[in-house]
């Protein structure tokens, strides 16, 4: 090692080696990486004097001139769903996969996985509707209505824990998971038995 500090391979009297050097603080457009000083990656920008820009690989805490910021990180093109607006990366309306703004009726592509089609006559995205007893459902990347499963009236999926409403004859019991619900004929249920309403409800509130 030499006394300057110059082609160390690590660093004893400073904390930080940087570029063959040991030096007190990493500098600007550097951060440390436990003894390292390591480059932040391209767009991440010196906000000032001591700032250096990121804190780690993956998090920035400003962008140069033409890179845009958004989840910590610094882009040269927004992502998807998301504007440009003054440097930041900001959210477009839910209707909107690609948009040049903040409203409704600025999409560029309409937010299909939600959804949202394009209404030619009104220039905006509008919200796919299917009629009851039916669920929307993406084919090849296009909005389409497909069936509840056989034991929905309603649903929010095609699969059978996806129903919001039961067809008739059949009672809506908890699922395994919060607010899901299970439409099945109440007596096949173990541990519930329908009541003298009509209602199903577990035998252990039947009989307390």
């Amino acid at each position: 090692m030499n006394l300057d500090g110059s082609g160390c391979a690590g660093c004893i009297s400073r904390p930080f080696l940087f570029e063959g050097r040991c030096v007190d603080e990493c500098p600007v457009g550097y951060y440390s990486n436990r003894s390292d000083c390591v480059a932040c990656k391209p767009g991440c920008a010196a906000c000032d004097l001591g700032c250096p820009g990121c804190d780690s690989e993956n998090f920035c805490t400003k962008c140069s001139f033409s890179y845009n910021f958004y989840n910590n990180s610094c882009f040269t093109q927004c992502p998807d769903e998301t504007y440009s607006g003054d440097g930041i990366c900001l959210k477009c309306s839910k209707p909107c996969f690609t948009c040049f703004g903040s409203g409704h009726s600025q999409c560029i592509v309409c937010n299909e996985k939600e959804g949202y089609i394009r209404d030619a006559a009104k220039r905006i995205c509008t919200l796919f509707t299917c009629v009851e007893g039916t669920t929307f459902e993406l084919n090849d990347n296009k909005p389409t209505c497909v069936p509840c499963h056989e034991s929905c009236a309603t649903c929010k999926g095609k699969n059978y824990t996806d129903c919001t409403s039961c067809r008739k004859g059949l009672s809506s019991l908890p699922g395994l998971k919060e607010g899901e619900i299970l439409c099945e004929v109440c007596e096949n249920k173990m541990g519930y038995e329908t009541d003298p309403d009509g209602s199903c409800i577990g035998i252990i509130y039947r009989h307390n």
